[in-house]
């Protein structure tokens, strides 16, 4: 089971990032709401995206 206290705070730690250059990328590109989904995932599995889609604005198409 995933610890939704974990995926927020991970998620969290990263919003500060937003509209600046990606830390995690070299390509230069403004962080995203987007980068932090995939690295949620990337780090917790498919089961943080319900988690995020509660506390993010994000829609998933």
């Amino acid at each position: 089971m995933i610890d939704r206290d974990q995926v927020l705070s991970f998620a969290l730690s990263r919003l500060r990032y937003l509209g600046v250059a990606n830390p995690y990328d070299t390509s230069g590109r403004p962080f995203s709401i987007e980068d932090i989904v995939a690295q949620a995932i990337d780090r917790f599995g498919g089961a943080a995206l319900p988690v995020l889609q509660q506390h993010l604005p994000i829609k998933v198409h």
